[in-house]
Formats: structure tokens, C-alpha cells, sequence
């Protein structure tokens, strides 16, 4: 945990509205800090990552600092992504299996295909990584958003494939 945190954290500068494409592509990080106002997250952002943690922060003055020790001047710290968050590219976090939380919010408009693609995986017969995608808006309200092909994970069930459930309607969780 403690190199994790020196030595595979990053946190945005408070600043970053777009998170570039293939910007953590291929990356070693495990914990990715976004400040509130990130607005895009393009195609294979983080695709092939090691993350395992993706958090939002809210901050009362400008965040420059980018390793693990801006941490604790953060105003608030929540699990997955920023409120306010408008679109996820094709491709944006697959082949990250550490990852175990996805949380949408409302916001969201757009999720590219493939978007959460191999996220969630079987070993020792056990599902691993992200068994559900936690969603702000209503069933009915989520059906407005632009999803693209296979955006949500799937995991061979017995003799067929399955998505990854949808839990509509969902409180964000606290850190």
C-alpha cells in the first residue's frame, strides 16, 4: 500500500478539464485522483492500466502538486467519477482488472463501446474486478445516454456471456 501510494498515484492538477487520450495508456498507476470539473475522458485514457482506484476530489484552492502527498490537502475525496462528468471514450479503462468500482453520474451523457471492456474477469471460479456499474440516473433516464457497443463489461456464465448488472438509481458511496 505504501509504495502504491509513493510511487503509483497520480493526482490531476486541479485545473485538467479533458483527460487526453492514451494520457495513463499502458500506465503503472494504481490510485487516479480527478479534481471535480473534469468534464471528458477520451478514448483509451487509461486503457491497459494497472489501476485499481479511481477517485474525485473537490478542493478549495488550485491542486498543482501531482504525487500522493497532495492528498491530504484535498477538500473532499469520493469514490469514481466527478460530478458534472459529460463523456467516456471507446476504450477508456479496459483491460484495467483491478478496478472493482464504477459509479456514473447523472451527468454522464456519452460512454464509448468498449468502455469498461475486460474489467471484470473469473479466476479460482470467483468474478473479479467490476461485478456491477452503479449508475446516478434512473433506468429511464440512463436510456437518453449514448452508449456504445459492449461499453459495459462481460464474463463468461456457465454456457453463455453476461454484462455486468446495472444498479439504476444509486447514492454515491464515501471514502
Amino acid at each position: 500500500k505504501e509504495y502504491n501510494q509513493a510511487v503509483r498515484t497520480y493526482v490531476l492538477p486541479s485545473t485538467v478539464e479533458t483527460i487526453g487520450e492514451l494520457a495513463f495508456g499502458y500506465a503503472n498507476i494504481t490510485d487516479l485522483y480527478i479534481p471535480e470539473g473534469v468534464r471528458t475522458i477520451e478514448s483509451m485514457a487509461v486503457f491497459k492500466g494497472q489501476l485499481a482506484n479511481l477517485y474525485t476530489y473537490r478542493y478549495d484552492s488550485p491542486v498543482i502538486e501531482t504525487t500522493y502527498s497532495a492528498v491530504s490537502s484535498l477538500k473532499e475525496i469520493y469514490p469514481s467519477f466527478p460530478d458534472g462528468l459529460e463523456s467516456i471514450g471507446s476504450d477508456a479503462f479496459s483491460y484495467n482488472r483491478g478496478l472493482t468500482f464504477v459509479y456514473i453520474p447523472s451527468s454522464v451523457t456519452s460512454i464509448g463501446h468498449h468502455a469498461f471492456w475486460d474489467t471484470v474477469y473469473k479466476e479460482d471460479g470467483e468474478l473479479r474486478g467490476v461485478k456491477e456499474i452503479y449508475i446516478q440516473a434512473s433506468k429511464d433516464e440512463f436510456h437518453s445516454v449514448d452508449t456504445g457497443d459492449q461499453w459495459r463489461p462481460k464474463y463468461d456464465y456457465l454456457l453463455f456471456t453476461k454484462s455486468v448488472d446495472l444498479v439504476y438509481s444509486s447514492e454515491r458511496a464515501s471514502v
